[in-house]
């Protein structure tokens, strides 16, 4: 990213139809991963109940259908969010709302995929994209190979991302090369780690980050349906338009837009794990008349893009999200 840039905007011309609803399903998981805030993944947050869930993504789906918003995608995301007891009653009930109202909702979920492969076998059919982390500290590389080919094989969309852990580096690659070596065509990506998940970086080397830079292993896989991609961004100015990872953004620290336009809130909600809403995914963003509020509440949703408040975005989320620089 050698120039400056006005704009972010979307390769995908149906994202802009879509809001994506970023959802936190508690904080219980399998894995406790030295760089995972213990807040994350300790199970101190109880799981949302049916009713709330039910409750709101009605009133959700009925005000951004009025804003033409024709597909709600949903990324289910945890602590880990396959150890939820109610996981299948939930995708169901989200389809037949969608149904409802003549909309389309695609499930997609970010998983560690730590069940069992006879787990996946049971519930695969639940979800729509499979976007699995593989977290070297504790994840078999070999089940992470054999669940991607698994869920390629069921003709349906599945990436891996691998978090870069310094002091473990040599193991993250070796994992890497294992899951990379397929004959399914599914990718796999490279994910800088911040530090608490904050706004810094760890302190990668020259060569490590140039590793991350060039790493690749993008394939189309074959998909049933139309994707609706939250990583298809593009970068823009008056002479050029350039495709940048939000990896790469964050290492060549472009990850400030303050003043900026943001469509936060219109492409993109969240709800964390205590089960309240905020605009964006990681952003503190505040929208006019927006108070953040539980799903179980009744409140207004945003109807407008928001300026941005924020130094920087730390989220890669929030990073996928069009954006429009304001002229002096």
């Amino acid at each position: 990213m050698k120039h400056d840039y006005n704009k972010i905007i979307y390769a995908d011309d149906k994202r802009k139809d879509a809001l994506w609803i970023d959802w936190t399903l508690g904080n219980h998981c399998n894995f406790s991963c030295s760089y995972c805030p213990d807040i994350l993944h300790d199970g101190s947050e109880p799981w949302p109940s049916l009713q709330e869930c039910k409750k709101f993504v009605h009133d959700m789906i009925l005000h951004y259908k009025k804003l033409n918003k024709k597909y709600f995608i949903f990324n289910l995301l945890g602590g880990e969010p396959t150890v939820w007891k109610n996981l299948e009653k939930f995708c169901i009930l989200v389809k037949e709302i969608a149904a409802e109202n003549n909309v389309t909702a695609i499930i997609e979920i970010l998983t560690n995929g730590g069940r069992t492969m006879r787990w996946w076998h049971d519930n695969y059919h639940l979800l729509d994209v499979f976007k699995i982390t593989h977290h070297s500290e504790f994840a078999d590389p070999h089940h992470t190979k054999e669940l991607a080919e698994y869920i390629y094989k069921k003709n349906l969309p599945v990436w891996i991302q691998v978090p870069m852990l310094p002091n473990i580096w040599d193991t993250c690659v070796e994992h890497l090369k294992i899951i990379s070596n397929s004959d399914c065509h599914y990718s796999v990506f490279v994910k800088t780690l911040l530090i608490d998940f904050d706004i810094e970086p760890y302190p990668y080397t020259s060569d490590q980050k140039d590793f991350m830079s060039q790493f690749v292993r993008k394939k189309k896989g074959s998909v049933v349906r139309d994707d609706i991609s939250i990583s298809s961004q593009t970068m823009l100015n008056d002479i050029f338009i350039e495709k940048v990872k939000p990896s790469q953004i964050l290492i060549d620290r472009k990850h400030s837009w303050s003043g900026w336009k943001c469509w936060a809130g219109i492409d993109l909600i969240s709800i964390n794990r205590r089960g309240y809403m905020k605009l964006g995914g990681g952003c503190l963003v505040k929208y006019p008349n927006f108070t953040q509020k539980h799903i179980s509440d009744n409140f207004e949703f945003p109807t407008s893009h928001v300026t941005c408040t924020q130094k920087w975005c730390s989220c890669a989320i929030d990073i996928h999200i069009k954006k429009e620089k304001i002229n002096d």
